[in-house]
């Protein structure tokens, strides 16, 4: 999932954190620009329109499970984090 896409589905979860969240992305040539005077930025070009794709089936077949979606564990992640507190100010029941 791209940064956008996790923003997304936690903002659907959690209206109340909508206006904390990234929901927009930069364009490509707008960060390779960046990337002539940032060096952190320029170390990670080489990512601009990287799209891994991965394949589970052998890993569910060796451990006999099946993995959990990627929405489903973001979600997860997000509750946890809310209801730990580790948000400033943001200490929000976890969504069902």
């Amino acid at each position: 999932m791209s940064v956008r896409e996790i923003a997304e589905t936690v903002a659907q979860a959690y209206p109340e954190l909508r206006s904390k969240l990234p929901l927009r992305s930069a364009p490509d040539w707008l960060v390779r620009i960046m990337g002539l005077f940032d060096g952190d930025i320029r170390a990670n070009l080489n990512e601009l329109g990287y799209r891994p794709r991965f394949d589970t089936v052998r890993a569910e077949g060796l451990m006999e499970r099946r993995h959990i979606a990627g929405a489903q564990s973001i979600l997860d992640m997000t509750a946890s984090i809310l209801r730990r507190g580790l948000v400033a100010g943001w200490a929000v029941k976890a969504a069902a």
